[in-house]
């Protein structure tokens, strides 16, 4: 079996020059590494390793974009309430 990237496919962040990928990037970059490893792969438990790594690979991806939206969520939301002259993070206690 062949090791590191494939060539033409996606590039990893532990290649040089590459370490300003996103997470979110960063697991899809993984996930079709394990594609092509599965495709390529003539035992079946080797294929099936392959896959379930693809499959956990994905996941991370799904959620780290969840993260990213929820982050810039939370981020308009506070500068909104600056904006308004609201206390940060929702606090309306009077101090």
């Amino acid at each position: 079996m062949r090791r590191g990237p494939p060539s033409g496919g996606p590039r990893l962040p532990s290649e040089k020059g590459m370490s300003n990928l996103t997470d979110k990037e960063t697991y899809l970059a993984r996930a079709a590494e394990a594609k092509e490893a599965a495709e390529a792969a003539t035992l079946d438990n080797v294929r099936d390793r392959c896959l379930r790594s693809e499959a956990a690979w994905s996941a991370m991806a799904t959620r780290a974009a969840r993260t990213e939206r929820m982050r810039a969520d939370q981020l308009a939301k506070k500068a909104a309430e600056a904006d308004a002259g609201a206390p940060l993070g929702g606090d309306k206690r009077e101090v």
